[in-house]
C-alpha cells in the first residue's frame, strides 16, 4: 500500500492545477515516490514502515505530486509546472536529508527503533551525541565546538 492516498493526491492536482489523476498513473508514481523514501531512510528506520507516520505521507504526497506532474510534462498534457516541480522534489529531498541527519524527527516512530536499527546505544541524557556519526557520510563535517580550540590547548 502507497503511502500517499489516491484521493489526497488527486485532490492536490485539483486544488492547485485544475487537473485530475488517473489511477494507474497515480499507483506508478506513488511506487516511485515510496521507493525513494525507503531507499533514503532504510540507514535509520526498518522500512518500508507497517504504520506510515504523518510525515512520510506528506513527503510521499509531494514525491507522488512531482512524478505525475513530470510525467503530464514530458507527455505534452500539461503546462509548463517546472518552477512547481523543482520546488517539490527540492522540499522533498531536503526534509529526507533533514530526516537522515536527525535535525527533523518522525514524531510517530519510536526513536529506540532508530537507535537499533543503527546498532547505538540509547541514552536517557538529552544532550547525548554519539562520539561517532552515524548518519548519512556526505552529511558529516568537523565538530563545531572543536573547530574553535586554541592552539595552546591543542599541545597540552
Amino acid at each position: 500500500m502507497a503511502y500517499a492516498s489516491f484521493q489526497d493526491v488527486d485532490q492536490l492536482l485539483d486544488t492547485n492545477f485544475q487537473k485530475r489523476c488517473p489511477k494507474a498513473l497515480f499507483e506508478i508514481c506513488a511506487r516511485k515516490a515510496d521507493s525513494i523514501i525507503d531507499a533514503r531512510l532504510a540507514s535509520i528506520y526498518d522500512t518500508p514502515f507497517t504504520t506510515t507516520p504523518a510525515l512520510v505521507q506528506n513527503i510521499a504526497e509531494d514525491l507522488t505530486l512531482y512524478y505525475i506532474l513530470r510525467s503530464n510534462y514530458f507527455a505534452g498534457v500539461a503546462g509548463n509546472d517546472e518552477e512547481m516541480r523543482r520546488e517539490l522534489w527540492k522540499t522533498t529531498m531536503g526534509l529526507l536529508d533533514d530526516i537522515v541527519s536527525g535535525e527533523t524527527i518522525l514524531p510517530d516512530v519510536d526513536p529506540s527503533d532508530a537507535n537499533k536499527r543503527l546498532g547505538q546505544i540509547g541514552s536517557t541524557h538529552e544532550d547525548y551525541h554519539p562520539a561517532i556519526d552515524m548518519g548519512d557520510e556526505r552529511l558529516w563535517g568537523p565538530d563545531e565546538d572543536m573547530v574553535e580550540i586554541d592552539e595552546d590547548e591543542r599541545r597540552g
